[in-house]
């Protein structure tokens, strides 16, 4: 089993989980790793975070979203990649972004997951076809002698 598996099983039998006690509990796992796969839960929707006394502290989320059977370890490697996509998107680099949708693609074991992937990448490759600069006048400065 793998170390999300057993955090998100730990969390489920012992809801209001903080991070300072995860770490007590898998010690011979390093502190940075353990709160890595705890976010990584937070962030795929498994697990849910309130701030408590200056703290967070995690609960099993009620329903978790359809896995279609993936990894968590997968799952949270395909979100990333289309969270890092849609930013670059907003932003407006729309190469770089259809770069990241192919590698989301490529991540996603889902039909769904993977023809929402190619459907940006082709917004992404539209968008960047009609920002491209059209012919560029350069003046020199100087005299020109033609």
């Amino acid at each position: 089993m793998s170390l999300i598996h057993e955090i998100l099983k730990y969390i489920e039998a012992h809801p209001g989980t903080s991070a300072a006690d995860l770490r007590l509990v898998f010690h011979r796992v390093p502190r940075t790793v353990v709160q890595r796969a705890a976010y990584r839960l937070y962030e795929s929707e498994f697990t849910t975070r309130e701030m408590i006394k200056g703290q967070y502290c995690y609960f099993a989320a009620k329903s978790y979203p359809e896995t279609g059977g993936m990894p968590l370890d997968e799952i949270t490697r395909s979100r990333g990649l289309v969270r890092k996509a849609q930013e670059l998107q907003s932003k407006g680099l729309y190469l770089r972004a259809a770069t990241m949708w192919l590698e989301a693609f490529d991540a996603s074991r889902l039909t769904e997951g993977r023809a929402y992937c190619l459907d940006q990448r082709l917004k992404c490759l539209e968008n960047r076809a009609h920002s491209a600069c059209g012919e560029r006048v350069y003046d020199l400065p100087g005299r020109f002698v033609g």
